[in-house]
């Protein structure tokens, strides 16, 4: 909630230019089709084929399960590339001396 303000303001409102809009010239053609194209298809080979691939039985539940096992095994493969990876660049820099590794006690103040 706004409090105050009284009758006037402290700071003069600043009015923003207005900007005026170009125009832009255009012109149009009087005739803007030159050529007349005929739609229809006038060549055996130029009439739509449908996909023969497209014509199949829907998917049965194993077949659809199968494919789904296969989709995982892809993720769950790519993943442990990953990490492998991740694993072997580790190693290297820690043979290299480049990543601190190891287990590490924690120092005990003596009381």
């Amino acid at each position: 909630m706004k409090k105050g303000g009284g009758i006037g303001t402290s700071k003069p409102k600043k009015e923003s230019p207005k900007t005026k809009k170009e125009r832009k010239n255009v012109s149009f053609p009087d005739d803007p089709v030159t050529q007349i194209h005929n739609l229809s298809p006038q060549e055996k080979l130029e009439f739509h084929k449908k996909n023969k691939t497209n014509n199949h039985e829907p998917k049965t539940r194993k077949e659809k399960l199968a494919a789904k096992r296969v989709r995982q095994k892809i993720l769950v493969d790519l993943e442990n590339r990953k990490y492998e990876e991740e694993r072997r660049q580790y190693l290297i820099d820690f043979a290299n001396g480049k990543v601190k590794g190891g287990k590490t006690r924690k120092k005990r103040k003596k009381q």
